[in-house]
């Protein structure tokens, strides 16, 4: 199964968002994101998995396991906490 894990970074100098994805053949996808907005770190942790998402889509993996370190992005993806922040609600329905 492909493997997929994810990460953001929010300071006062910018935020960012990177991903390795791993293949079938073990071989390693690296992708490193700047954001050009200021952004939470939980709004990086988003904008991580989303691009990720969205380059499983082009490269059409079917079965992917996704890992983050991210307790609140994991449990509000997976339904277990509520999400109530408006910012956030926006993020959950593009995932």
């Amino acid at each position: 199964m492909w493997q997929l894990r994810v990460d953001g970074v929010s300071n006062q100098k910018g935020a960012g968002a990177g991903l390795v994805i791993t293949t079938l053949d073990e071989t390693l996808l690296e992708q490193a994101i700047t954001l050009g907005f200021p952004a939470s770190n939980n709004e990086a942790e988003y904008e991580a998995l989303l691009s990720s998402l969205s380059l499983a889509k082009v490269l059409a993996i079917k079965k992917l396991a996704i890992y983050s370190d991210s307790q609140l992005i994991t449990n509000q993806a997976s339904g277990e906490y509520m999400v109530k922040h408006p910012r956030m609600i926006l993020y959950l329905d593009k995932v």
